[in-house]
């Protein structure tokens, strides 16, 4: 798939950048201790729903990353599940803040596009599961991280 606006980043930034659903879902989905089936679902669910209805400047980035997202996933979590709450939730910031050094080399609109699509797909896992009668589903911990924070754009 021709991706105009990273077509002329290296293949290791385009394959941090195609990384950062599975690695957001991984983050706000375990913060609290485990990721639940509803929460790993609503990651790739929310991933698949911005191909088509998303923010329409970034639904190529997300048609991109829809195709090896089940792949993508498994791997990522396979390096991330068997460590500690904490180890984790610092390890996946770190490697999502991997972007900051990529994101300059976008073109910006693009670049804050797609940091609003991450942020919402956040959101979403957050909300997928807990909370009662569907109220106060975001625990403390996701509210901390769901904000996307570790990621720098003007």
């Amino acid at each position: 798939m021709e991706l105009n606006y990273l077509s002329k980043l290296e293949q290791r930034e385009q394959d941090i950048l195609k990384k950062i659903p599975a690695l957001v879902t991984i983050l706000v989905g375990t913060v609290d201790g485990k990721l639940d089936d509803q929460e790993a679902h609503i990651g790739k669910l929310s991933t698949e729903f911005r191909r088509q209805n998303g923010e329409k400047l970034v639904q190529d980035y997300f048609k991109w990353v829809t195709n090896d997202y089940d792949e993508i996933f498994k791997k990522e979590w396979e390096v991330y599940q068997n460590q500690t709450t904490e180890e984790r939730t610092k390890n996946v910031s770190d490697a999502i803040a991997e972007v900051n050094d990529i994101l300059p080399k976008i073109e910006r609109q693009y670049a804050r596009s797609l940091v609003v699509s991450w942020r919402g797909l956040a959101v979403a896992v957050a909300r997928a599961s807990g909370g009662l009668l569907g109220r106060m589903s975001v625990s403390n911990e996701e509210q901390h991280v769901m904000g996307l924070n570790m990621i720098e754009i003007d």
